[in-house]
């Protein structure tokens, strides 16, 4: 059972002055691609393609493998190149033209993935401040949003967003990303008890995460060692050092 944090959470988020309004599934349509028709086929379709949900998952200074050029002259972009210019041609986009807002999101994905987290929350602010109201809010920006209040350690927002992406899609892709995140900011609020749930949630759940079992174990751990069980948290400190062997 959720905890009166997750509801009072949901209660002012679905109030709150950001208008959720509905939500949809999937990645949204930004009808951003022509801001990238500059770059080759290949690589526009790699910048299409990534979003919020890429966070963790790409190495964004390793080598992009899909060139379709086969000209010597011509080096192959890595990752953090082509992030680069996709969002320098978003934002030129968006200066020239800032009638669509969801160009906002697009710049909001490509900075996150960049890791420019300041610029990412401006553009994912200037997207809300800027929507109509009736527009729908994809999983993969909400998402986003996320990690950047997770990365800025504001607890009560991350925690707020992370709950209403998990109530709404209870299927989404990054789910258990999601759970292991939730973990951690109920850890870092000293609520032991709820973040030992959802760690373990996450340990159970075979499907694809950024975070290795080893690390959910070290945390698990931890938190025994926070509470005061010393001999339970020296004991799985000893067995996740012998596992690593």
């Amino acid at each position: 059972e959720r905890g009166s944090l997750w509801k009072d959470s949901l209660f002012v988020l679905e109030k709150a002055s950001l208008g959720l309004g509905s939500l949809r599934s999937g990645r949204i349509v930004d009808m951003a691609s022509d801001a990238l028709a500059g770059l080759p086929a290949d690589q526009q379709q790699f910048i299409d393609s990534v979003d919020s949900l890429s966070a963790g998952y790409l190495n964004i200074d390793e080598t992009f493998e899909e060139s379709s050029s086969s000209s010597p002259a011509v080096s192959t972009p890595t990752y953090r190149g082509l992030l680069q210019e996709g969002l320098t041609q978003c934002e030129h986009r968006a200066q020239q033209d800032d009638r669509n807002p969801n160009i906002f999101v697009r710049v909001g994905h490509l900075n996150l993935l960049l890791e420019d987290y300041p610029r990412a929350l401006s553009a994912y602010q200037r997207y809300l401040h800027d929507r109509k109201d009736q527009d729908t809010l994809s999983a993969a920006f909400l998402y986003g949003l996320s990690l950047v209040y997770f990365h800025f350690q504001s607890l009560e927002w991350s925690y707020t967003l992370f709950a209403y992406l998990l109530e709404k899609h209870p299927t989404f892709e990054r789910r258990k990303d999601v759970v292991i995140r939730i973990g951690y900011v109920l850890k870092m609020a000293g609520d032991l008890l709820k973040s030992r749930q959802f760690l373990l949630e996450a340990l159970q759940d075979p499907s694809k995460s950024h975070v290795d079992r080893s690390e959910l174990l070290f945390h698990l751990a931890h938190l025994d060692e926070i509470a005061g069980d010393l001999t339970k948290a020296h004991g799985q400190y000893l067995e996740l050092v012998r596992s690593t062997e």
